[in-house]
């Protein structure tokens, strides 16, 4: 099984008219197969819908063979190792806007101003309760 996803893929895409050429990188989830070619656009495809659809049908092949092969993934002039820092860069800009945001005071506690089992217009149910995070 040691090349076995490297030639598969190869392979195919020999088959689909690519020329190409395929880097096996490990990591610890399992094998990384980076394609190198000159029309990556085509190969990744509209928001890397043609780059999961050969990812899937590779790890259907390779399963097929050895049900207890790891899941191969795979990137084209590295897309998905882009992909992946945008995605960090967007979710670290968001944190930050959150936490320069004061919509939420998570300091206040619920209250029950008018007695009536109330808080803040929410009412308990059941044997819910109200417990407090922080300092008091």
């Amino acid at each position: 099984m040691a090349d076995q996803p490297k030639v598969i893929v190869e392979t195919i895409l020999k088959n689909l008219g690519f020329d190409c050429e395929v880097e096996e990188h490990f990591l610890d989830e399992g094998p990384l197969l980076e394609i190198k070619t000159d029309d990556p656009g085509r190969l990744i495809g509209r928001k890397g819908q043609s780059l999961v659809a050969l990812q899937y049908l590779t790890n259907r092949i390779i399963f097929n063979i050895d049900p207890e092969a790891p899941k191969v993934l795979l990137d084209v002039s590295n897309y998905r190792l882009n992909a992946r820092d945008e995605l960090i860069r967007k979710a670290k800009e968001a944190a930050e806007k959150a936490g320069s945001s004061r919509i939420f005071n998570a300091s206040r506690p619920l209250t029950d101003s008018a007695g009536d089992g109330e808080r803040d217009g929410v009412r308990a149910v059941g044997d819910c309760h109200q417990s407090a995070v922080g300092p008091q």
